[in-house]
């Protein structure tokens, strides 16, 4: 299983709830379309920090997801224009333990 970690922020409290909302909705319903999609963790920091973690059974499902550079960060206008700083990039990880597998 691939971990895939990507951060951003929004710029007020407003932003980060209408982000929050996007994700649970949009996001999740696309991610859910993808085959190999795993699940995925929504982390909300102070000051409208964002971490998503995303679980894909392999890096071919995360190419699905993200496109021919897998480190791209994935994200759509709308989401954009509720974030005042995204990360450019995600991270990926091989899941050794957790409480999923």
């Amino acid at each position: 299983m691939i971990a895939r970690l990507w951060s951003a922020r929004a710029a007020s409290t407003e932003d980060a709830d209408a982000y929050q909302d996007h994700f649970a909705g949009e996001v999740l319903d696309q991610l859910g379309k993808i085959p190999g999609f795993e699940g995925a963790f929504l982390l909300r920091g102070e000051h409208g920090e964002f971490v998503t973690m995303t679980l894909f059974e392999s890096m071919d499902a995360v190419r699905d997801f993200a496109g021919d550079d897998p480190a791209q960060a994935n994200v759509t206008g709308p989401a954009r224009a509720m974030l005042s700083e995204v990360d450019e990039r995600a991270r990926h990880f091989t899941v050794v333990l957790s409480p999923l597998i």
